[in-house]
């Protein structure tokens, strides 16, 4: 079993969404990604259990979270900041490298701002929420 290294793993993202005519292509110029799966709970404390709460899962939950750097002629920056504005979705697909592991599903960006550090380029914190439009999320492989 060998370590996994976060500059191996890949976005991928397809305008008009995983039915979406397009073709996957890779966002060249991403830093850094977070992949939060979670799911949302319910409370099935009873008295048997007392005093010991008890929470179930229920609906998962999935929030991607990318800081792109702000090139603007590269066709992720262009492709993320048309869905943000035009509050359309995005196919995305997060992979490791190794055994090309990861969500495949359709987003919305939820949120586009940027950070205009003295030291750095220009860079945007996307976050990208799960929506259901034609197909469902999945995780592959």
């Amino acid at each position: 079993m060998s370590e996994l290294y976060g500059g191996d793993c890949e976005l991928h993202y397809k305008v008009g969404g995983l039915s979406g005519g397009g073709s996957w292509v890779e966002a060249e110029h991403v830093r850094d990604v977070s992949v939060n799966p979670e799911h949302s709970e319910y409370d099935a404390t009873t008295r048997k259990s007392y005093p010991y709460r008890n929470n179930k899962p229920v609906i998962k939950d999935l929030t991607i979270e990318v800081e792109l750097l702000r090139v603007e002629s590269d066709p992720a920056y262009q492709a993320f900041r048309n869905a943000y504005n035009t509050k359309t979705h995005i196919g995305i697909k997060a992979l490791d490298k190794d055994n090309g592991e990861g969500p495949q599903l359709d987003m919305h960006v939820m949120s586009f701002p940027r950070t205009e550090s003295l030291e750095e380029g220009v860079l945007v914190n996307i976050t990208l929420k799960q929506t259901y439009v034609d197909t469902a999320p999945s995780w592959v492989p």
